[in-house]
């Protein structure tokens, strides 16, 4: 890894020192075909950010649950150690399970295929493509409709654009990353970055280092043809504790795709293939186990616009070559196709969608989506967008079984009291459940924006999502009248369970130098089987944000900082008993966290510092103190041009 930093380094000093011969090849006309190929009434129809391409581009680049948190104004909760990671495609048992509430619509994170989205900066993650919609983890908006995809748009720089990040936080959290992105030649774009974190973690020897490398090329043959190449490598290490033991992990990933645009006679169409490895090995001083899975994706699409209309039809196939210690050797395969439709008119914006999804078990899933935005005055408009649509059971979910440990008390001999043999009383693990059903969701959500003046800008929202054999990890106790007693972690279906809630927003609009704006989310969610609350939703979350610009000589030099204080209550969060290995539902409240960034800017040379202090690294530790999550990044980028 260090050595490939070292490289990119060199490589930008040595085009800079060529930088008169550049020329600018914009991409602008094509961008448009990435907008019209994904679209989501998430993302247009329902109040609040959803990953500009500002965020992805801008120079500080917080990393994915940085932005959701302190620029989306979103809680997300990780529960896992700052570095860490996993892979999700054949093993994690509740980790890979977890939730957050997305402007009202609930949306689980998978790590984003293999990407480490706790430490890799937005840029990072930009230099590549997640297929649209194969990884679609939102639910309750139906399917395609609400497809949750991280795309990079065609805009890359003028000239030649490095980047250096440094990082240092709790943990003994070190983080470094570089990054090369140009618009050197005329047939030729490329993105290039590495990231290398290390830090510690609880206790002593617990330890994790990550590598990731991210290439993109993009190559305009002509102006209706090009061809995008994406490639990514993740290596992991974690050492961490588990149930007194010191356990090891170690991930070694790899990703490529290769995409193909091209306009036949107005008709937009893309084809996709993606092939994705991984190789994950788990051992501690009793056990040991290895996952490993081959996927190759085929996806195509198209899109043609008719007057105020944008219809799109896509097809999938997906194939798992999984083969698991702990979960068994499966060969499967999924298929989904759908269709939708886009409509735009001077006040009226919107967009319908419905796609069908077979699963790993053969069920045929029917998602449903639509969303519409209406202006009633300059001032004023209102949005809604409703969707029903399905979640079947992952990998995990089905087949996953591992035994932790287990209890024995010894059979004693009455006579000699010497100890004759044990006798084992329970059984510790985790277990998948093939006879799970599909987790189905309706969601509503209904926005206004209104205009103060050109002023301020409010904006309300209201929401509400009920699911249907919602699925989710639970600790279970099984009684054999024949062998030991289980105490097992498993997926179970909830019957149903209701999350609803709020959001008000209220934005500065305008001042191009001072940024202010604040944001009240409240979040209530249940199982109504139970009465028990739906985990890791706060119910309140208060974010907000200040900050300002100083320009001089027309804009050539710029100052600017930025706060970014916040205010996490009541969040229901699953706990362990550190003597029983019990599990019980506490309330936990973070409280006052606060980000800060600090940059200057001389034309195109750019140093910056950011400060984050994230909820979702606030827990109590074995030791009853507080863990924080802080972390302090200072950075450089500069652009050569013409």
């Amino acid at each position: 890894m260090r050595y490939f930093l070292l490289t990119a380094f060199f490589v930008a000093l040595a085009v800079a020192q060529e930088s008169d011969t550049m020329s600018v090849y914009s991409g602008d006309s094509l961008t448009v075909w990435e907008e019209r190929l994904v679209s989501s009434p998430a993302a247009e129809f329902v109040n609040g950010e959803f990953i500009p391409d500002r965020a992805i581009y801008q120079s500080f680049s917080p990393d994915f649950a940085e932005f959701m948190q302190y620029d989306a104004e979103i809680f997300v909760k990780s529960g896992r150690l700052p570095g860490e990671t996993f892979t999700p495609m054949v093993c994690g048992g509740d980790m890979s399970h977890y939730r957050a509430a997305l402007d009202g619509i609930p949306v689980a994170f998978p790590q984003m295929m293999i990407y480490d989205l706790s430490t890799q900066p937005m840029w990072s993650l930009g230099g590549i493509e997640i297929i649209p919609g194969s990884h679609s983890a939102l639910y309750g908006t139906g399917g395609m409709a609400a497809a949750f995809n991280l795309i990079t748009p065609y805009n890359f720089p003028e000239g030649a654009k490095t980047k250096i990040l440094l990082a240092q936080g709790d943990y003994n959290f070190e983080n470094l990353g570089v990054a090369m992105e140009h618009n050197l030649f005329k047939y030729l774009k490329m993105h290039i970055s590495g990231t290398r974190t290390k830090s510690g973690g609880d206790r002593p020897d617990e330890n994790s280092r990550i590598e990731n490398l991210s290439a993109k090329i993009f190559s305009p043959l002509t102006e209706y043809l090009n061809i995008e190449l994406y490639a990514q490598s993740h290596r992991g290490w974690i050492d961490y504790y588990s149930y007194g033991a010191l356990s090891h992990l170690r991930n070694d990933n790899a990703l490529g795709a290769l995409h193909i645009n091209g306009d036949f006679a107005g008709v937009l169409a893309r084809a996709s293939l993606q092939i994705e490895k991984y190789d994950q090995n788990y051992y501690d001083d009793w056990n040991s186990s290895h996952h490993q899975g081959d996927v190759l994706t085929v996806d195509l699409r198209a899109t043609k616009k008719y007057g105020g209309f944008a219809p799109t039809v896509f097809a999938e196939h997906r194939s798992y070559d999984l083969k698991s210690t702990d979960s068994g050797d499966h060969k499967v395969s999924t298929f989904a196709a759908g269709a939708q439709t886009k409509y735009q008119s001077e006040k009226t914006s919107a967009l319908f969608a419905a796609r069908v999804d077979r699963d790993f078990q053969e069920n045929i899933n029917p998602s449903f989506g639509a969303g519409i935005r209406r202006s009633f005055a300059p001032s004023f408009a209102a949005k809604l967008s409703a969707g029903y649509g399905f979640r079947s059971p992952t990998p995990n979910d089905l087949w996953y079984h591992s035994i932790w440990g287990s209890y024995s008390e010894p059979e004693i001999d009455t006579v000699t009291g010497d100890t004759t043999g044990w006798n084992v009383l329970v059984i510790y693990g985790s277990r998948g459940d093939t006879a799970l059903k599909s987790e189905g969701s309706f969601n509503i959500n209904l926005g206004f924006e209104y205009d103060l003046g050109e002023i301020v800008r409010i904006a309300p929202s209201a929401f509400l999502t009920k699911y249907s054999d919602l699925i989710e990890w639970v600790p279970v106790y099984v009684p054999v009248e024949d062998g030991p007693d289980s105490s097992l972690y498993v997926p179970n279906n909830v019957s149903d369970a209701t999350l609803y809630g709020a959001t008000v927003d209220a934005q500065l609009i305008s001042s191009e130098n001072v940024e202010f704006g604040i944001r009240y989310t409240y979040t209530y969610g249940q199982n109504d089987s139970t009465g028990e609350r739906l985990l890791e939703r706060p119910k309140h979350f208060v974010a907000a944000k200040l900050g300002g610009r100083l320009t001089f000589w027309d804009g050539e030099l710029e100052l600017g900082a930025k706060i970014l204080p916040q205010y996490v209550d009541n969040i229901a969060r699953r706990k362990t008993d550190p003597m029983t290995y019990q599990s019980h539902i506490a309330t936990v409240s973070p409280g006052f966290v606060l980000g800060a960034r600090l940059w200057f800017r001389y034309k195109d040379f750019e140093l910056f510092a950011t400060g984050v202090n994230l909820t979702d690294n606030k827990y109590e530790l074995y030791t009853g103190e507080k863990a924080l999550g802080r972390q302090i990044r200072f950075g450089i980028s500069w652009n050569f041009r013409d």
